[in-house]
């Protein structure tokens, strides 16, 4: 245990000394090497930005795990995730440089999770989510397929103010290394200890002002990494019994939760207006809680806080509900928390469009 604890420390440090070294010379670099978000009508910032995060991270993370055996053991044996993950930074490093066609950065991504479900980490059954168990093998490929693209827009999706990206992500990294600590897979936790170590000093440069982005190259590897790992964390669980089969689909769900509902009520919203649902606009949980005046801080720990709660609500209603009760308790308590913010915003709207029309008269 002495010797887990010392490797755990020793990939920690060595990801962040690595992570912080690199935000400097890459922000100084970013410019030669076409990875700089300029201000537009829609974005916050007024000011370029460096879009040099995601890089940092891998690089913070590639060093971690190099001191670790136990890490490289496992990634040894899974090649596929590891070259599936590296095409999803490519072509998020190539759309921060040259704004790519959403078409062929979908095909990467529907290629990368058809690998992953290939390989052989999927989704095997419901868990007796709506009476559903066991599945057949073609249903088992779409929903993983389904689950990780998903996941990796709608976590794209959640970096549009400074630290929520980083901050969601760190959180769910670090209740991913608990629990793939409880599961006794210590390859799988240490590269989460290495992501930990990375984010850290990446979150107190993309804190409001952000200073650095993290950019595609970093978000859609977070969610994609994030999403194979959890069902990874299911089948690995499914075999150890360390943590009920429900609880551990719950819990994954809970902690991907908030980007997916998200991501799906704007696509609805958007679908409904006659537009791509790809077309950017500010209908997002994080503009709809930015409507009440406050600061970027207070909105990434907001949104922080209803995760906190939601992982909390989680592991008490599985003492006493079923899987497919606290499935839609969960998506129905997330829809109400977005009406009364939408709600809010069309107040907001509307105390602008009176302001506008009295100094007109």
């Amino acid at each position: 245990m002495k010797s887990l604890l010392l490797e755990s420390i020793v990939i920690f440090a060595s990801a962040f000394l690595v992570a912080k070294i690199s935000i400097p010379i890459l922000s100084i670099r970013s410019l030669w090497l076409g990875l700089v978000d300029k201000p537009n009508a829609r974005k916050i910032h007024k000011n370029p930005i460096p879009v040099i995060g995601g890089i940092a991270i891998l690089i913070g993370v590639s060093f971690g795990l190099m001191l670790s055996q136990t890490a490289q053991e496992l990634i040894v044996n899974h090649l596929i995730v590891l070259g599936s993950t590296l095409s999803i930074f490519f072509i998020g490093v190539w759309d921060d440089r040259s704004d790519i066609s959403p078409k062929i950065r979908l095909a990467i991504q529907l290629s990368a999770a058809i690998a992953i479900s290939l390989s052989g980490i999927r989704i095997e059954s419901l868990y007796g989510i709506f009476g559903i168990e066991s599945l057949p093998i073609y249903m088992q490929h779409i929903i993983t397929i389904v689950t990780i693209v998903g996941v990796t827009n709608a976590f794209n999706f959640v970096d549009g103010i400074d630290g929520l990206a980083g901050s969601l992500a760190l959180l769910n990294v670090s209740i991913l290394a608990i629990l793939f600590v409880i599961i006794e897979n210590y390859g799988a936790a240490f590269i989460f200890i290495a992501f930990i170590g990375a984010l850290v000093p990446f979150l107190k440069a993309n804190n409001h002002p952000a200073s650095i982005f993290m950019g595609d190259g970093g978000s859609m590897v977070l969610g994609f990494f994030t999403a194979l790992s959890g069902i990874y964390f299911i089948q690995e669980n499914s075999i150890q019994q360390s943590i009920p089969a429900s609880l551990s689909v719950l819990l994954i769900s809970a902690i991907l939760i908030i980007p997916v509902v998200d991501a799906l009520r704007v696509f609805i919203g958007r679908f409904a207006k006659g537009n791509s649902i790809f077309t950017p606009d500010k209908s997002h949980l994080h503009h709809l809680i930015l409507d009440f005046g406050i600061n970027h801080f207070l909105v990434t720990n907001s949104i922080l806080l209803i995760e906190i709660l939601i992982v909390a609500s989680t592991l008490l209603f599985s003492q006493f509900f079923s899987i497919t009760s606290i499935f839609i308790l969960l998506f129905a308590g997330l829809i109400f928390i977005t009406k009364i913010l939408k709600f809010n915003a069309s107040l907001t709207e509307w105390e602008l469009k009176m302001k506008t029309l009295e100094k007109r008269q």
